[in-house]
């Protein structure tokens, strides 16, 4: 037998069955989004739902002349506050188990914000929006619907108080809605806070407490005849039908196309009596999946955050994600029975809202003391540790003698700009953030003055730019990139004798943010064959410029890059022993063009080639531990010390 609904005045069933539509389209979208790709809708539908029973709740209140903040708010603590608690407890307990120093760090941020209902903030100040996958790495992501509607929770009844005293409430709160509506194309260029922000979601919720005052005010639903229920309810389905078909990542939301659900939603509350309302929704086992939305909403998603952070960003197989759904189900249930429920029952009271107040608070301090103690790198053994110490290069990007002298206001804000005041620079590095990461065993192991000039994610080849560095230069007749006019002033500086290009150059062939022009017609990022026919063309006029100018060149070709994130090899639950993998699989994505710059760069004389492949990797085993210290950072950049296995080869040569 299900567990039966509450027996509460005007308790309408079928509104717990609908959430139960709402949280059923929103996990089957996190765990099979290539299935369900506008099941995010689902969120719409519960803020439509929120904005009716809160506003019908206020609106009852404010016409008995009983309304109390106190109480509204020690009712909102008692129904938020336990579960969210339990939430943030066991996702602090998992992290710390599964997770590394540093992935702890970033997890407890998520956990801070997220005990101050800030989360959405954080996703606007910290992300690249919702469909990013550093965001679907993040345990409490789904955190930012919460974040919400508490917020919406905090000015909502003040604005109705004080609306309701000036006899002002529905036609305000209409115009409110709009400007809320409208706000959307108001911020249309900057998705991430449209998608994320009260004062674009308002509107959402507004439409359901319109519709709550005007059920409550002239008693609508108890007029309206059965055949307009059916009507309204069958037209409502339709509609949040249409809303999950057609709506995927590409559209921009909210907008226009978010009627769908939020219309919806109302029209199937409207169909309160109808047939589908009354059989399906109100069902017993529908209104029992309703009932445990809320915590099967906090719990759905940290299971296949977690998954992804442990596979290093990939996806979870079929099976596996059938098997989380129910491990998250399993522990929303846990919550609800011994949890939330127990506490519901309990008076509203300020003691009681003090103390899980109290609690809150108390998680939100555990998790900025273990931020401070740097994710608790003392759960990892020592070797562990040791390793973790190691694995950073902090290397300065720019320094302003650099900028004056090699042109500040060229290289913007993506740039690399490094030189030392008082030395005459001759040596050169180009590149992007894989000649920064040699500067610290290059500037270590040589008296000469060095200059480092590039740009992040853009390969140090002429006619080549970066859209977001760049955005303008994607338009043809702009002139030259202002990379290219630093390049100039190395190749025309008479002082400067050997130039070193490092970069990662597989990105030439592969990155989305990438762009060229070849024989006046731009190179997109996703034409592969051009993109080939470009890097050879541009690699070698690149290298008869320097040649003419007689510059001595040398090329870093790619380091080896490693197919896991380096994180895993500093969780407690990991060897470091395993922290590796072979040549030829570190080598899978660099090959290729490592092979082609080595056939340009044999036609050059002037030209040296340098791979530290035979350097990182022996025996045909690459590992990112070398004596008991990290070779790398991330997947593919160096370490401090990494960098200082690399530099003497460079300059060995450059003594010859």
């Amino acid at each position: 037998m299900f567990y039966s609904p509450p027996r509460i005045n005007n308790y309408r069933p079928d509104i717990d069955g609908l959430r139960a539509i709402a949280i059923l389209t929103v996990v089957f979208f996190h765990t099979f989004p290539e299935f369900f790709p506008g099941g995010f809708i689902g969120v719409d539908i519960f803020f439509v739902i929120s904005g009716f029973l809160i506003s019908g709740i206020i609106f009852k209140k404010l016409e008995k002349e009983n309304f109390s903040f106190t109480d509204f708010y020690f009712r909102r603590i008692r129904r938020i506050f336990p579960a969210l608690i339990f939430l943030l407890i066991g996702i602090t307990i998992a992290g710390c188990i599964l997770l590394a120093p540093p992935e702890l760090r970033l997890l407890v941020r998520q956990i801070c914000w997220g005990a101050f209902f800030g989360e959405n903030i954080y996703l606007i100040k910290s992300t690249g929006g919702y469909w990013d996958q550093a965001t679907e790495m993040m345990p409490l992501m789904h955190l930012w619907t919460l974040a919400v509607e508490e917020q919406f929770y905090i000015f909502y009844p003040l604005i109705c108080v004080i609306l309701f005293k000036i006899k002002k409430l529905v036609s305000a709160l209409v115009i409110l809605t709009l400007l809320s509506f409208f706000s959307v194309y108001f911020f249309k260029d900057n998705t991430i806070l449209n998608f994320y922000s009260l004062h674009t979601r308002f509107w959402e919720l507004a439409c359901g407490g319109l519709l709550a005052f005007y059920i409550n005010k002239n008693n609508f639903l108890s007029t309206l005849s059965l055949a307009k229920q059916n009507l309204s309810s069958f037209s409502g389905i339709l509609l949040v039908t249409i809303g999950l078909v057609i709506t995927n990542e590409q559209d921009k939301f909210p907008g226009i196309i978010t009627l769908f659900p939020v219309l919806g939603t109302l029209l199937i509350l409207i169909g309160q009596n109808s047939i589908f309302n009354k059989s399906i929704l109100s069902h017993r086992l529908v209104v029992f999946v309703g009932l445990i939305s809320y915590t099967w909403y906090l719990w759905h998603w940290p299971p296949l955050a977690f998954s992804r952070i442990i596979l290093g960003g990939d996806i979870p197989g079929f099976g596996a994600r059938i098997i989380l759904i129910f491990v998250g189900l399993l522990i929303a249930i846990i919550s609800y029975f011994f949890v939330e429920n127990p506490i519901r029952k309990m008076k509203a009271t300020l003691r009681l809202s003090i103390s899980l107040s109290v609690i809150l608070f108390f998680v939100f301090a555990s998790g900025t003391t273990i931020r401070l103690m740097k994710g608790l790198p003392q759960r990892l053994d020592k070797a562990q540790q040791l390793v973790l110490e190691s694995a950073d290069n902090n290397f300065p990007h720019t320094t302003d003698y650099c900028l004056e002298k090699y042109g500040k206001g060229s290289l913007d804000a993506y740039s690399f700009c490094y030189a030392e005041k008082g030395k005459t620079a001759e040596i050169a590095i180009l590149g992007d953030s894989h000649g920064r990461h040699l500067l610290r065993g290059l500037f270590a192991g040589t008296s000469k003055g060095i200059v480092f000039l590039g740009m992040k994610g853009t390969p140090a080849i002429k006619n080549v730019f970066e859209v977001t560095a760049e955005p303008n230069y994607i338009k043809k007749g702009q002139g030259q990139s202002m990379l290219d006019k630093a390049f100039d002033k190395i190749l025309n500086d008479p002082k400067i004798k050997t130039v070193i290009l490092a970069s990662r150059w597989n990105l030439f062939l592969n990155s989305p943010g990438l762009y060229s022009w070849l024989n006046d017609n731009r190179v997109e990022p996703n034409d592969y064959t051009k993109r080939e026919e470009a890097l050879k063309l541009f690699m070698t006029d690149w290298l008869k410029q320097l040649q003419t100018h007689k510059k001595n060149v040398m090329i870093i070709l790619n380091t080896p890059e490693f197919p896991f994130t380096v994180y895993s090899c500093y969780r407690p639950i990991f060897s470091l022993d395993k922290c590796g993998v072979s040549q030829k699989e570190a080598t899978a994505a660099t090959s290729k063009v490592n092979e082609i710059i080595k056939g340009i760069s044999s036609k050059f004389t002037n030209v040296e080639v340098i791979d530290p492949t035979n350097i990182v990797c022996k025996n045909g085993y690459c590992s990112l531990v070398n004596n008991g210290k990290a070779v790398y950072r991330d997947e593919n950049h160096l370490t401090s010390y990494g960098s200082t296995l690399i530099a003497p080869a460079i300059l060995e040569k450059l003594k010859d």
